[in-house]
């Protein structure tokens, strides 16, 4: 359903811009090569400019719409993916907490056992492993 509406858009798009001004549009009155009854008045320019003003408006309001409907959705596309992608493997960081801008502590699930963990530039030491560690899950 979404790719038939990208595709409309887009089809809409393209038939908006290619559907533009006729290159009568652009004739003068001062234009001697035309004969006088073939010489488009004045106003039908202005309003042609008028309507090209207008078309590019609204073309480049779509392309920004779209623009940030692509943006939105990578990001919800992404964010789920990487949920996902910690829940599969046999090694699960539960949590971390900064406590330097260096250092880090990490609550890691290992085969199902629960670890604290403590990190640094210079190294990484297990602190303890937890036997009583409530989850909060994020509604």
């Amino acid at each position: 359903m979404k790719k038939r509406v990208l595709c409309f858009l887009l089809f809409w798009l393209v038939n908006v811009s290619k559907g533009g001004l006729s290159s009568t549009a652009f004739a003068s009155e001062s234009d001697s090569s035309l004969p006088i009854e073939e010489r488009v008045p004045v106003e039908r320019v202005t309003q042609s400019y008028e309507m090209a003003f207008t078309k590019t408006i609204v073309v480049l309001s779509v392309l920004i719409a779209l623009l940030i409907l692509a943006v939105w959705m990578v990001k919800k596309v992404s964010s789920g993916r990487l949920r996902s992608f910690n829940n599969i493997k046999s090694v699960k960081i539960l949590e971390r907490r900064p406590l330097s801008p260096k250092s880090m502590l990490y609550i890691v699930e290992v085969e199902g056992k629960k670890i604290l963990i403590a990190e640094s530039h210079l190294s990484v030491n297990q602190i303890t492993t937890l036997e009583r560690w409530v989850e909060k899950k994020d509604l």
